[in-house]
């Protein structure tokens, strides 16, 4: 049977069970120290704010002591995390074929001519010509396409290469991890020597990771486009200025050639232009709609990048760079750099793209100072001989994860100190502070239990890669508490962005922006109301096909006009022959709802819906001239 049927819940009927405030459920029974165990879960339960309730979307996943095949307790972790271990438990052995480009077939299929360009008995000032022709086609500019139409490419610049002593090692990651990009690119070209095997990673995941990096290097990108442009332009230039000195059949071929590289530059521009607008409207919509919830954020870095990538990077970058602190992918032989390369400076870049003010910054540094308090104590998940059994770790490693969240240790206040900080309160308060929704930030510190035990049983067995990095790389998923690592430090990353992208308070009532919409939804997904009287709802958000009098109806689906007015329970709304009304929501290319309503649109009122309410006379008797209308062409 594989792995993730244990993923179900134990019982068909406790499927239906309210989850309880701690992410686990066991009979403490069960344990070798039921009174103790029972007391420590007490302990825990009583440090939970009154109010917290873990998240309702948190998955059931099952596990049991190691060894033993049975189900004995009940985990909740986010799907994500659970979606993660799914996919880990039915990963095979054949790589992933990795996407290719899509804008550069001219560009992989162009060669430079290896014999010369110039034309027979051409005098020895060609030589110049020919020499300026070919720099402009360097490998470096002829390698620009396919190096932004796979942005990934990009991470091998962050190689380490071998033969470093510690020193240096710890010198060099040092530098690359001063910035997201040199983060993204060390971690990167350490993972790109393993083949991801086939199943492992989400299937949106490349095209994801390509939009976050189009976003993250717009710059970057739109420079070397510009610059390939002009080289070719350059190489174009010199062969018409100096025609005689080219054989007029190789430079004909040649420029046929150049023009389909500059037309698939062009191509794949217009494509990222795109890619940037469409980011930007949508993470402008996402903001927007805050409101909806009577909530509110500050404009975020690089305003391209919609909700759902901010998450992802931060789920990545945050379990990959956590269990590199923990000895994964680079061993520095320093644990406080690990601490600070692997652990602050990353969750500094989650917390910047979440947030992007100096409640982000304290919040990262303070869950970076709660790291110095160990936890080596319970991580075995009850396998070390004399040690605690699974039940009892499983306690106080939820509870450590808590900590890391929601306490200011005697260890955190030297780490602050000792780090030249200010920080004087857990990440959790800053973000309590500043009028946060701190559910999702606790959910991920209570993690930290269930990430271990599920890695152990069922998953003790997974690792990756399968096969052993080059040097000066090691590890990374090779043993179940590298697999818990990299589960908690993405579930820290994941839960700190989502408090931090749900916004705070802006003491208005919930808006809507239903405009003259009868029914379905606005921009923002919120309810505008439901027809009655047999209505229908159409694409225009508008109710269709009700009775209009006690012997006359409209056909279903047939939209009741005249010069474009059509009838609701509220009165006669004018409105353009068909077309959406200025409150209306448009659909963009991605199938998202775009809002299109001006700012008059905007109201803090409810939805009013179209039910069958009483009408004027005067309604009733335009609703019998409509009704006899012929049905528009």
């Amino acid at each position: 049977m594989r792995l993730h049927l244990l993923l179900v819940c134990l019982l068909a009927t406790s499927c239906f069970a309210q989850s309880p405030r701690v992410p686990f459920q066991f009979d403490a029974g069960l344990g070798a120290q039921p009174a103790r165990t029972q007391q420590k879960l007490g302990t825990l339960e009583g440090k939970l704010p009154s109010t917290y309730a873990q998240p309702s979307n948190f998955q059931e996943l099952a596990s049991a002591p190691d060894g033993v095949t049975t189900p004995t307790t009940r985990l909740w972790l986010s799907p994500e995390l659970a979606a993660a271990y799914a996919r880990a438990a039915d990963a095979g052995v054949t790589p992933m074929v990795w996407p290719g480009a899509v804008h550069c077939a001219a560009h992989e299929a162009f060669v430079v001519p290896a014999t010369t360009l110039l034309a027979s008995g051409a005098g020895s000032n060609c030589t110049t010509f020919e020499t300026s022709v070919r720099t402009q086609l360097s490998t470096t500019t002829l390698a620009t396409c396919l190096d932004v139409d796979l942005p990934e490419r990009f991470v091998g610049s962050g190689l380490v290469p071998s033969g470093l002593s510690q020193g240096q090692l710890n010198s060099l990651v040092d530098m690359r991890t001063q910035t997201l990009e040199g983060q993204l690119a060390l971690a990167g070209a350490a993972l790109q020597l393993a083949p991801v095997p086939e199943g492992l990673l989400p299937g949106d995941w490349v095209p994801t990771m390509r939009s976050v990096l189009w976003k993250l290097r717009a710059t970057t990108h739109a420079t070397a486009i510009s610059q390939a442009r002009l080289a070719y332009a350059n190489a174009l230039s010199t062969m018409s200025t100096n025609a005689a000195c080219f054989d007029a059949a190789k430079k004909t071929a040649l420029e046929g050639q150049l023009a389909q590289l500059d037309a698939e530059l062009v191509s794949l521009s217009s494509f990222l232009s795109d890619v940037i607008v469409a980011g930007t409207q949508r993470a402008a919509q996402q903001s927007m709609c805050l409101a909806t919830r009577s909530r509110v954020r500050p404009s975020l870095p690089v305003p391209a990048l919609t909700d759902e990538e901010r998450e992802f990077v931060a789920f990545w970058l945050g379990g990959t760079f956590w269990r590199m602190r923990g000895g994964g992918l680079l061993q520095l032989g320093s644990t406080q750099n690990a601490r600070t390369f692997f652990a602050r400076r990353p969750l500094r870049e989650i917390a910047r793209l979440a947030n992007g003010t100096t409640t982000g910054d304290r919040a990262a540094d303070s869950l970076y100072c709660a790291v110095f308090d160990g936890w080596g104590e319970w991580m075995d998940m009850g396998t070390s001989a004399g040690g605690q059994d699974m039940y009892e770790d499983l306690v106080q490693m939820t509870d450590r994860g808590r900590q890391q969240v929601a306490d200011w240790t005697i260890s955190s206040v030297g780490a602050a100190l000792g780090n030249g900080l200010s920080n004087s309160k857990s990440a959790e308060a800053y973000l309590r502070d500043a009028n946060f929704n701190t559910t999702e930030l606790m959910a991920s510190g209570l993690s930290m239990g269930p990430c271990y035990l599920y890695a152990l049983n069922p998953m003790k067995n997974f690792a990756y890669p399968s096969t052993t990095l080059p040097a000066p790389y090691s590890g990374f998923l090779d043993s179940f508490t590298a697999q818990g690592e990299f589960c908690f430090g993405a579930s820290l990353g994941l839960g700190l962005t989502k408090s931090f992208l749900a916004g705070t308070p802006n003491n208005l009532p919930p808006a809507n922006f239903c405009g003259a919409r009868q029914c379905g939804v606005d921009a923002c997904g919120v309810s505008c109301g439901a027809c009655g009287g047999g209505a229908s709802c159409n694409a225009s958000g508008l109710c269709v096909g009700a009775m209009v009098d006690a012997g006359v109806s409209v056909d279903a689906g047939t939209e009741p006009v005249d010069a474009g007015i059509v009838m609701t329970d509220a009165g006669m709304a004018a409105v353009d022959a068909g077309a959406p009304d200025a409150g209306s929501a448009a659909v963009d290319a991605g199938g998202e709802p775009m809002l299109v309503a001006d700012a008059g649109a905007m109201t803090s009122q409810p939805p009013t819906g179209c039910g069958c309410g009483q009408s004027s006379g005067g309604l009733v008797l335009a609703a019998l001239v409509f009704a006899r209308r012929r049905r528009r062409g």
